[in-house]
């Protein structure tokens, strides 16, 4: 071995979290280089956003809504009418920095949680290179990163114990879509169980709405406006089910636009059922919880959110996905439930752009399953350490 290899061995085995801290950011950057061309059916809409902010003056477009998105996505979507790049590269450029701000938030749980940068490093790659982000962000153009990156961030700040800054965040991810809401659940889950912050901590999401949308506001919009904007996506596509395999798909074939009147507010009252209950169980039990317990905990409430409620599709899961990145991180038995959370998936992010055409009645099975994987490995390590305890619970 020459000298010069020698001294690169001994360096990398110094440093392995920084050498995959590059290779992973390398990797990341080269393909989403190779794939940000690829054109998608979303990616129709986004033009014709694009072509209208156009058409109304560029950064006067904000002073009335363009798309079904909060400001902070349209104020994006100007900002990408101005780059010397084609529209569909300019929009995937406003878009795409926010899988680095995921993959980092994902790779400071990791670290935070395990103790370790290597483990941290590992997230931090593994989420940048996770094929549902890859998919998500540099083939169909969409901003999921911007909504699971923040909403993580928000986790990770409060293990830090900073919450003006873990709500600040939790704002920012609500500011895109409805769909922030899902984090909700577990930081008032927090709240009970830790005692850390106060209920007036959660007035900085709204708080954050509305400074991030400020670039709207001064353009002459209504700040009432801008909240119904994120309201009204909750009733854009009037389905039981979209595109994705929820619990629901065992009655109702994907896609059908019958009972969903009937039946919606019953579905969200049993989600939110589901929802308390299972808090309420976790908050009675002997031993504190872990972060780790809490990191899964995440994963299950985001999880459950589109598993039951209506007029869910297949992007919505995309936060629960990679909270469940992050604890195949830390505990590697759990990876097996990951790869069938994947391979779900993947059956359907191929349907919409590459137009496969998945048994959907197998595919809602398939994720109760997996869903019921991962409430029992929370449960038996729960259970675990509890026995370990002994009846005192010392």
């Amino acid at each position: 071995m020459l000298r010069v290899e020698k001294k690169f061995w001994n360096w990398f085995l110094k440093n392995p979290a920084l050498l995959v801290l590059l290779g992973g950011t390398l990797a990341g950057i080269l393909i989403r280089y190779w794939t940000v061309g690829f054109h998608s059916e979303d990616m129709d809409i986004f033009l014709r956003w694009y072509r209208d902010i156009g058409e109304k003056g560029g950064w006067r477009a904000l002073s009335t809504q363009t798309g079904n998105y909060g400001v902070l996505f349209q104020t994006l979507m100007v900002i990408a009418y101005y780059l010397p790049l084609s529209p569909v590269v300019a929009m995937k450029a406003v878009l795409l920095p926010f899988d680095f701000v995921l993959a980092a938030a994902a790779g400071l749980i990791v670290k935070k949680i395990s103790g370790s940068g290597l483990k941290g490093a590992v997230g931090y790659a593994a989420a940048l290179n996770f094929p549902i982000v890859l998919l998500n962000g540099a083939l169909w153009g969409q901003c999921e990163s911007l909504i699971t990156g923040f909403g993580l961030l928000a986790y990770w700040l409060i293990l830090e114990k900073k919450p003006v800054l873990a709500f600040i965040s939790l704002g920012i991810a609500f500011s895109v879509k409805l769909q922030g809401i899902f984090f909700l659940p577990f930081f008032l889950f927090l709240y009970a169980d830790r005692k850390e912050y106060s209920l007036l901590h959660f007035l900085l999401i709204p708080a954050t709405i509305v400074v991030t949308s400020l670039p709207g506001i001064l353009q002459g919009r209504d700040i009432i406006d801008l909240f119904r904007t994120l309201i009204n996506q909750g009733g854009q596509y009037e389905r039981i089910s979209y595109n994705y395999p929820s619990f629901w798909g065992l009655m109702f074939p994907n896609m059908k636009e019958g009972y969903y009147e009937d039946l919606k507010g019953m579905l969200i009252v049993l989600t939110l059922l589901v929802l308390a209950v299972g808090m309420l169980l976790l908050l009675k039990r002997k031993k504190p919880l872990t972060d780790l317990d809490h990191l899964k905990i995440l994963a299950l409430i985001l999880y459950v959110c589109p598993l039951l409620l209506p007029n869910m599709h297949e992007r919505y899961d995309y936060p629960a996905i990679l909270a469940c990145l992050a604890v195949g991180c830390l505990e590697v038995g759990t990876l097996p439930f990951l790869m069938v959370f994947l391979q779900i998936n993947l059956t359907t992010y191929g349907d919409f752009l590459f137009g496969n055409n998945p048994n959907w009645v197998m595919l809602s099975v398939a994720n109760i399953v997996c869903f019921s994987l991962y409430v029992w490995n929370l449960c038996r390590g729960i259970r675990k350490r509890e026995a370990l305890a002994g009846p005192d619970g010392n």
